[in-house]
């Protein structure tokens, strides 16, 4: 029905996965993330979305429209791009910039077209090493208060050198399947907690054992909503169990990485 959409997964590791998204959960991930945001005391006017399309584009140009912004969609072509970007940055900061001018010139020039068109768009959502040369990529008399990154390649280390840059840093650890977890940058690590109930984060062992708190291990997903029932176990990714807060009351993971 009109109600269900169909959600791709980036590719930026391996072929592409997909599932079925119902339009409630599109809904409710805004609101999320319009929450969230909004509890940071961050106000979004305009903003430019890179990144793939999918359901990931809907729920963003949504978030964007419930602070009663303009939401500008760029896509980006990132199938099996991140061997490529974890082997440029083992040589050297110049072959970073090197794949990313190779890769995404179109998408720089278009995003350039949208800040020139409109001085009110005051955030970006794009990959880390994107933004870590703005400058260079956008040059400097913007108006980009807030930069919002995303994937398993973002460590604190990037966070530190976003902060330097930019007023507001919000960093999300995502999963085509359940969308956004944004992060909260704590001790000088990067931790990341679900939208309960509809997504619960835990971590196991090699041998399927929860590992205890402070410890290592591959994360598991388990997604429960109306629309999807599906449990994924990360193989290749690794991150650390954080027991709940206060302000959550379930499990977290602490700095996710990815080995290919």
């Amino acid at each position: 029905t009109t109600d269900i959409k169909c959600s791709f997964s980036s590719g930026t590791t391996g072929p592409q996965k997909y599932c079925m998204w119902g339009n409630n959960y599109i809904q409710t991930m805004s609101k999320y993330l319009h929450f969230y945001i909004s509890r940071r005391n961050i106000e979004v006017k305009n903003a430019v979305i890179q990144g793939p399309s999918s359901v990931y584009k809907d729920v963003n140009e949504l978030m964007v429209n419930r602070f009663g912004g303009i939401p500008y969609f760029v896509g980006l072509r990132v199938e099996g791009i991140k061997p490529v970007l974890d082997d440029a940055l083992k040589r050297g900061e110049s072959n970073i910039i090197k794949i990313i001018r190779d890769y995404f010139s179109p998408e720089v020039e278009k995003t350039n077209r949208f800040m020139d068109y409109d001085q009110s768009i005051n955030t970006i959502r794009s990959a880390w090493m994107m933004l870590a040369h703005f400058d260079l990529f956008y040059g400097e008399n913007r108006h980009i208060d807030t930069v919002i990154v995303s994937g398993v390649g973002y460590t604190p280390q990037n966070h530190e050198l976003l902060l330097n840059k930019f007023k507001n840093v919000i960093h999300s650890y995502g999963y085509f399947a359940f969308g956004d977890a944004l992060g909260i940058p704590f001790s000088g690590n990067l931790d990341y907690y679900p939208a309960f109930p509809y997504t619960i984060f835990t971590v196991i062992d090699d041998k399927g054992k929860v590992v205890d708190y402070g410890k290592e291990g591959h994360p598991v997903f388990i997604v429960a909503r109306k629309d999807l029932l599906l449990v994924l176990k990360e193989e290749n990714e690794f991150a650390i169990r954080i027991s709940p807060t206060d302000s959550f009351n379930w499990d977290g993971i602490r700095n996710p990485r990815r080995v290919i």
